[in-house]
């Protein structure tokens, strides 16, 4: 393609884009009366989650960070190489592990709970996460949970 072929083919693109039909410029907002997601649901969400634990015999479930974290705590996370974790009990409060670096930011980023435990890269995360865990009985994990996760608790 030369240089004239392309300005010509740009401009005529420019062109044919300012030329809207009707039926698109009369759209409206899909997001009109859309309500953000409150806290109060997002308890109910745990709450129920953890009938449905209580029902299966599940002592506790672990996330990291991700789209489960987000739905139940309203929580954002990037799942990275250190493991920022959450271990919801089927009784209790919900208990957070998170780098010692990353405290702070952590403790900006969590919506529910106040049990923040952090590890250090000298013990790492799983330490916390067996503490967290104790007494717990049957545990399950989230799909999205690293198998390094998995692999050593």
């Amino acid at each position: 393609m030369n240089r004239r072929l392309f300005l010509a083919t740009s401009a005529a693109a420019a062109f044919a884009q300012s030329v809207v039909s009707d039926s698109i410029k009369s759209l409206r907002s899909m997001m009109d009366g859309v309500q953000p997601i409150t806290d109060a649901e997002r308890r109910a969400r745990v709450e129920k989650a953890r009938r449905l634990m209580r029902e299966q015999k599940i002592g506790a479930l672990i996330f990291e960070g991700g789209a489960s974290m987000f739905y139940f705590t309203g929580t954002r996370w990037t799942a990275g190489d250190r493991a920022f974790a959450l271990v919801m009990p089927a009784e209790g409060e919900l208990a957070w592990i998170v780098p010692e670096t990353d405290e702070a930011r952590a403790r900006q980023a969590i919506k529910m709970g106040a049990d923040v435990r952090t590890w250090t890269d000298g013990e790492g995360p799983y330490k916390r996460l067996a503490q967290a865990l104790k007494g717990s009985g049957r545990i399950a994990i989230e799909e999205k949970t690293r198998f390094a996760v998995f692999d050593n608790l």
